[in-house]
């Protein structure tokens, strides 16, 4: 049997409806306008679009907003100043516990400090709120006057009776929690690993 051969006439309607087909586009394509800065203009791996530091070091480890990575470091130590009830007064003898203080970040120079008031649960939470307050900026203050520390490298902050050292609701817990923290700062984790094992403790 003879094969059936395709016509000039069948070739010709079958080009007729590729050209069809290709003149038909598949996508419908839209331009957009770039509305974010892709560049990279300090070479931080960063896009400006994200960038929070556009004038890093070069080499220099960033965040995932192109600024430097410099982590602090921080070491919290409970200080050997208690107080009387309803009291932000410094009794002499908790000087040693201050000038151990002292002393350290004198010979760490980069070294920052904060100084945590607490208060026992006796009376209102404002009132020992104000009283917290009151207890760390009499340490900030002799650590000035006595030791010569620079106030900029010392913060305050009280917290009432919100973070007790003893759960208790007896004389002695509330003798322990009228006291004060010291957290030293530092972008050594060395230099606050010595804070820790160093200073004197309670």
């Amino acid at each position: 049997m003879n094969k059936p051969t395709a016509t000039p006439l069948a070739f010709l309607c079958a080009g007729l409806i590729l050209s069809g087909c290709a003149n038909q586009p598949l996508v419908q394509w839209q331009s957009t306008e770039q509305q974010y800065d892709l560049s990279d203009a300090d070479g931080d791996g960063v896009i400006l679009a994200r960038e929070a530091c556009p004038e890093s070091l070069g080499g220099a480890e960033v965040s995932n907003d192109g600024c430097d990575e410099r982590l602090a470091y921080t070491a919290r130590r409970e200080l050997k100043v208690l107080f009387e009830n309803n009291s932000s007064r410094l009794d002499t003898e908790v000087m040693d516990s201050l000038h151990a203080l002292a002393d350290f970040m004198a010979q760490y120079p980069e070294t920052k400090v904060i100084i945590e008031g607490h208060c026992s649960e006796v009376g209102s939470h404002s009132y020992n709120q104000w009283l917290s307050e009151r207890r760390a900026e009499s340490v900030k203050t002799a650590l000035m006057e006595h030791f010569g520390l620079q106030a900029q490298r010392i913060d305050t902050v009280g917290y009432s009776f919100d973070r007790p050292e003893d759960p208790g609701n007896d004389p002695l817990a509330h003798s322990r929690n009228r006291r004060v923290v010291a957290e030293i700062s530092s972008e050594d984790e060395k230099v606050a690993m010595k804070w820790t094992v160093w200073t004197v403790g309670r």
